[in-house]
């Protein structure tokens, strides 16, 4: 693999760890009201670090899994890491960014109406949680499909 597969797979990597961990942050500070300043912040750079593991991603994707990867996970003796986890991965790879967009609208509009609607910010932090869930069922994934593919030349 050439260095520029390399850096777009580690960027992938890399941003998408953070953007989960941006959203935890983001989940905590959901929790606790008065914290509208710091969940603005760490949603805003969540929702950036989904962006760019999605664009690296795309690129290493369209680029190098398709015609040097997928081949070699489909004929190995796992292809169904493939099969079950990188066809999820892709459709939820289509949400993950969006949502993220969803999540940083929602408390930078709601502003401190959040501190002061229990509802509103039970649904955020559902919202914000959805995301969380999803970036780690991805990076499970991630792990499985590269575990599949062994050392790709």
């Amino acid at each position: 693999m050439n260095s520029t597969f390399q850096i777009l797979l580690i960027l992938h990597v890399l941003a998408g760890v953070l953007g989960i961990l941006f959203f935890l942050c983001a989940f905590f500070c959901l929790a606790r009201p008065h914290r509208g300043k710091w969940r603005v912040g760490v949603t805003l750079l969540g929702t950036l670090s989904f962006w760019i593991a999605w664009i690296a991603g795309g690129a290493y994707y369209v680029k190098r899994y398709g015609s040097a990867v997928k081949p070699i996970i489909m004929k190995g003796s796992t292809p169904w890491a493939h099969t079950i986890f990188m066809e999820a991965k892709e459709h939820l790879f289509l949400f993950l960014p969006f949502l993220s967009v969803a999540a940083l609208l929602l408390v930078w509009l709601a502003g401190q109406e959040i501190d002061k609607d229990e509802k509103l910010r039970a649904r955020a932090q559902m919202l914000v949680g959805l995301i969380i869930a999803l970036g780690i069922f991805m990076t499970f994934s991630g792990i499985v499909i590269s575990a599949a593919g062994g050392r790709v030349s």
